[in-house]
């Protein structure tokens, strides 16, 4: 610990500086923030100590997507302030719980508990709690705003920052991040000029220098306007330069978001080397994000059960009414957790069998080429014997999940490429959908296409603002001309008149 004095000089004994040490160090170092919290749990046993250092280990690894290690911090805190029983302890637990829960993208669990404390808590008026409920605040908009209720979540901000009354650095970072999801509700309801106004703002700000996290979060959200208003290049330099700032920092969370972010602006601005590049970053961090989200939400259930073990002693000793209410809760998210982890599983192998057959010719996967779908996809139909009065109905079957797959919008789609994996020969496939569709292989393909991206002008106005190179590219067209040429053919006008179109519809 002696580098921990080295560090704060004389104020190394004043616990309020160590954690808002250990706070600042969150939103610039995750690394460094959590060893110092580790280092400061090992000498310092008092409870109330201890748990905030355990939340700020757990946001540490949030911000680093590291979900398993945070449902195990939120362990540590449910273990420390076990038998012990205070409303200040109660509040504390269920906001960590509410946290985890949207980090895991259970938002409807999250907004359960909130809601429900917020309820049981609206006359504890202390200084610690008043800080709480202004986090609670501030994940409620947050859940709000994911689940589409934009103008509860904007009530939810302001009674978040109603709560800051106090001018500690927590309450400092508290306001901007509050400004910051503004910003994205703005985004989210179409009012582009005020999130670019507002995040421009916020940029020019010298306190927000002071966090590297919150800068490129902020950057990442501008450029994220920019890449709406049709601005790829701009979209690209904010990305790039925030990219920059948290590199070998850790921040995995926003590296995805940022990766993600970039190979649309790259793909919209038809660099697409650059596109490939951040795609694959994407692909393989998302991938990797996700397995993790899984462990953790198996190891959460897990957790929940000895807690709600603990609440069933302490609800036999004291007769609590209340106890016994936040007992069932518990009992009945844990049955919700275990369904939903139960379900995640039997889904994902669901999804193994029925698409590890078409995920070879995703758009995704265009840099690799040569490559065979899995046959698993049909495995089923494949057992039956083709005899010739089955024939037939089988192929039909399989074009069929051919054509909820979306294999079709890979450039690699070919007839006879289509006609090996469909187990069967390039005639008798050409017969079938010449029959049963009307029309030759090419202008089946074609008209997938041009269906599924008319449905997605119709249906995703981010599509609005694409290129019509970006959308030639998207459906798996060699070029933009062709993909004009087709898609008039189709639909009887250009891309552009199509999207002018629509556009003049939802403006009447």
């Amino acid at each position: 610990m002696g580098s921990l004095n080295s560090l704060f000089g004389q104020q190394g004994n004043d616990f309020s500086y160590l954690i808002e040490k250990s706070y600042y160090l969150m939103y610039n170092d995750p690394k460094r923030s959590l060893e110092f919290s580790q280092d400061f749990i090992q000498i310092n046993k008092t409870s109330d100590n201890q748990i905030l250092y355990q939340n700020n280990i757990a946001k540490a690894y949030i911000l680093q997507a590291n979900f398993s290690q945070a449902v195990k911090s939120y362990s540590n805190v449910s273990e420390i302030i076990k038998g012990k029983r205070s409303s200040f302890y109660d509040l504390f637990l269920k906001y960590c719980l509410a946290e985890l829960y949207q980090s895991l993208d259970l938002y409807s669990q999250s907004q359960e508990i909130i809601t429900t404390t917020l309820k049981e808590n609206k006359n504890l008026h202390h200084e610690k709690n008043e800080l709480i409920k202004a986090k609670l605040y501030r994940i409620k908009a947050i859940n709000n705003g994911i689940l589409k209720n934009y103008n509860e979540a904007f009530y939810d901000l302001k009674q978040s920052n109603s709560f800051l009354n106090t001018n500690n650095l927590q309450s400092e970072i508290l306001r901007i991040e509050n400004e910051i999801y503004r910003g994205t509700l703005l985004l989210n309801t179409k009012k582009y000029t005020e999130a670019d106004q507002l995040y421009t703002a916020l940029l020019k700000n010298k306190i927000i220098l002071k966090y590297t996290y919150i800068y490129a979060s902020i950057q990442e959200q501008l450029a994220r306007v920019k890449f709406l208003q049709q601005k790829p290049k701009e979209s690209i330099t904010l990305v790039q330069s925030g990219l920059h700032k948290i590199e070998n920092k850790g921040f995995e969370k926003l590296n995805l978001d940022m990766y993600k972010l970039l190979s649309e602006a790259y793909l919209a601005d038809n660099n697409i080397e650059e596109y490939r590049k951040y795609d694959l970053l994407y692909n393989e961090s998302e991938d990797n994000i996700t397995k993790d989200k899984r462990l953790a939400i198996s190891y959460l259930v897990t957790v929940l059960e000895s807690v709600n073990q603990e609440e069933i002693k302490f609800s036999k000793k004291e007769y609590s009414e209340k106890l016994y209410t936040f007992i069932i809760s518990i009992s009945l998210l844990i049955l919700f957790l275990s369904i939903v982890f139960y379900f995640m599983k039997k889904r994902e192998k669901e999804l193994d069998k029925q698409f590890l057959f078409f995920e070879k010719f995703s758009i995704k996967s265009t840099a690799s080429n040569n490559r065979k779908f899995s046959p698993s996809t049909l495995d089923n139909l494949k057992s039956k014997p083709l005899l010739s009065s089955e024939t037939e109905n089988i192929l039909l079957d399989k074009l069929k999940l051919f054509e909820e797959s979306e294999m079709y919008l890979s450039k690699q789609m070919s007839l006879s490429a289509l006609a090996v994996n469909l187990d069967t020969n390039i005639k008798y496939l050409s017969e079938i959908i010449k029959n049963s569709k009307n029309k030759k292989f090419n202008a089946y393909i074609n008209d997938l296409r041009i269906q599924y991206i008319i449905n997605k002008l119709k249906t995703d106005s981010v599509y609005l603002n694409y290129k019509v190179s970006y959308l030639a590219e998207v459906t798996g067209f060699s070029s933009h001309s062709a993909f004009t040429a087709v898609f008039k053919s189709i639909t009887g006008m250009s891309p552009n008149d199509f999207i002018k179109q629509i556009n003049e519809q939802k403006n009447n």
